[in-house]
């Protein structure tokens, strides 16, 4: 086992694969004692998340224990996101391995919560009792004594044995995405001869777990859309040629399939070989544009064309009719807003720009739970910034996947690449370098893991050199509540909060106007538009018109829109919600 668990650390597929056969049953098992029939799901988020972070571990001996607070993490993810009532966490061992396992995983749901992860373990995981013990950092002699009590339990309530469906196994499942991710062809060729249904599989972890354990962000892609998306073409051929269908869609609320993730990327190659194997180039998505629409918002000329190209006679999109004309749209938009006067900075952010208007050199505190268009914001704000001839500079104070890899694939995913600069170490050199040619300069730090004190030290140069500074809390310890709205104090000027409820009512940008607030000096008109918006927005009488005024088309382009960005002077803003607060 240290054997493989040396080469898994070495990026040796196989050795990896070895070791998930390994403890797939055991930690399937544990996971059914927290989570029930959602064992799969965890055990599949646990062997990536465990791939991931292979590198730290540093005693291959004790790989066992080191998957099991991995596993223990997950299972607590799951049942926190849920809102079930939190349960003992001290572990414990298995049983008897005469049970069969569909009959258990509902047995189980009903044993006290000190024996329920016992009884999975050895029935689903069929592991010898000292094995168990290992994995858990249990004494042996724990793993008897609760396993009796359990046995007796389950004696009791025992019915007829329901026979247990053949299931795609998770060693395969977990092997082919971490496969399809690191492009090895080999593995993926062989998991797909062998479990063909698994072309059809997604990947189905959210953004909030993705960031708090590190994994690559996922939106439920089938193996081709992932392929296509990263415009790996020889990946895409493997799997066209092994059956995959080239207009499956994706799992996601955008029912897009792969024609779309590559034309979002401008990967042409790709999808001519998409178009040759017989993909619908007049398939929409669920709010109406195709490929080539797309395409088009992005600017991939070449995309267009071949996609165009492939369209029958007389089927045209309703999308925007031209990449040149639909950015002439946004450019015409932006021009009379976002702009910096000596000191000010208006974003042209309706809902920002009154709430919390933004000064040079400001520090801002960003707190906002997993879906509620907080990654949008960010991205509409560098967007805006690049409208007044800056850049910005997206950074993190950890060192996981999600702050390196994926952050990029956000930035490029919401189309502000040509702008942004995505950057590990070396953040405050990036931005006094792109002071000297670039101004405005706006910096973007997600804490991750980060220790918040080292982040916090350097605030000071970043306030010298950063036309603006945001620091972003993490999202899954906002998502469950674990950190408070933040206050308006030092070292900050001014904090932006999203709101889950205008989120819900799909009310965006969401902005909490009881919890964003800055401290720039404003003129006492602003300043009673905003007491009387705050007041409005926390009454059911008021706060739907208010709310109403808060939506703003976005320049941000993503797959579900083509809209050309809404901006607004100060004026009009002020102007508008008095109009809306009745002190017009």
């Amino acid at each position: 086992m240290k054997d493989d668990v040396l080469r898994a650390q070495a990026k040796d597929p196989a050795a990896f694969a070895r070791l998930v056969a390994r403890y797939g049953n055991m930690v399937r098992g544990y996971a059914a004692g927290w989570v029930g029939d959602a064992a799969d799901d965890v055990a599949q988020d646990v062997f990536v998340d465990a791939y991931l972070r292979l590198d730290q571990l540093e005693d291959p001996a004790r790989f066992g224990g080191w998957l099991r607070r991995i596993t223990h993490k997950h299972c607590d993810r799951r049942t926190r996101r849920r809102r079930v009532t939190e349960v003992d966490t001290e572990l414990v061992a298995p049983a008897e391995p005469d049970v069969d396992g569909a009959w258990l995983l509902d047995a189980i749901e009903r044993l006290p919560a000190h024996e329920r992860i016992v009884v999975a373990l050895h029935y689903l995981g069929d592991e010898p009792q000292k094995d168990v013990a290992d994995f858990l950092g249990l004494p042996l002699s724990t793993v008897k004594k609760r396993l009796h009590t359990a046995r007796g339990r389950l004696a009791k309530r025992r019915p007829e044995m329901i026979p247990t469906p053949e299931t795609v196994s998770l060693e395969d499942r977990v092997a082919l995405f971490v496969a399809l991710r690191a492009g090895d062809r080999d593995t993926v060729r062989a998991i797909v001869k062998r479990r063909p249904a698994l072309l059809e599989a997604a990947e189905h972890y959210t953004d909030e777990e993705a960031f708090a354990a590190n994994l690559p962000l996922s939106h439920r892609l089938t193996p081709l859309i992932l392929a296509a998306g990263r415009g790996d073409e020889a990946m895409v051929a493997l799997l066209l040629e092994h059956g995959a269908d080239p207009d499956a869609t994706c799992g996601c609320d955008a029912h897009e399939t792969a024609l779309f993730a590559a034309a979002l990327r401008g990967r042409e190659r790709v999808v001519a070989q998409l178009l040759d194997a017989g993909a619908d180039p007049t398939r929409t998505n669920h709010v109406g544009f195709t490929a080539a629409d797309v395409a088009r918002m992005r600017r991939h000329e070449g995309v267009v064309q071949r996609l165009d190209g492939a369209r029958p006679k007389g089927v045209m999109s309703e999308g925007p009719t031209d990449a040149t004309g639909a950015a002439s749209m946004r450019e015409g938009r932006r021009a009379s807003a976002p702009a910096i006067d000596d000191r000010r900075l208006v974003t042209g952010i309706r809902a920002l720009d009154l709430l919390a208007p933004l000064e040079r050199g400001t520090i801002v505190r960003v707190h906002g739970a997993a879906e509620t268009g907080l990654t949008v914001l960010l991205a509409e704000l560098s967007a805006r910034f690049a409208a007044m001839g800056g850049h910005s500079v997206w950074t993190s104070g950890g060192t996981g996947a999600w702050q390196g890899p994926s952050l990029e694939e956000v930035v490029r995913d919401l189309g502000i690449e040509r702008h942004t600069t995505v950057v590990g170490q070396g953040a405050l050199a990036e931005v006094e370098a792109s002071s000297v040619t670039r101004d405005p300069v706006a910096l973007f730090v997600f804490l991750g893991d980060a220790p918040e004190a080292e982040v916090e030290a350097a605030l000071a140069a970043f306030r010298d050199t950063a036309t603006i500074t945001f620091v972003i809390d993490p999202w899954v310890e906002v998502t469950r509540g674990v950190r408070a709205a933040p206050t308006l104090a030092a070292p900050y000027d001014a904090v932006i909060r999203t709101s889950r409820a205008l989120a819900d009512a799909g009310v965006y940008p969401a902005l909490d106007a009881a919890h964003t607030d800055s401290a720039a000096a404003v003129p006492s008109r602003h300043e009673a538009i905003r007491a009387a918006v705050r007041t409005a927005m926390s009454t059911d009488a008021g706060a739907s018109g208010v709310a109403r005024h808060f939506a703003q088309w976005f320049s941000v382009v993503r797959t579900d829109t083509g809209h050309p960005g809404e901006v607004s002077t100060l004026e009009e803003t002020l102007e508008g919600f008095a109009t809306v607060v009745g002190l017009g």
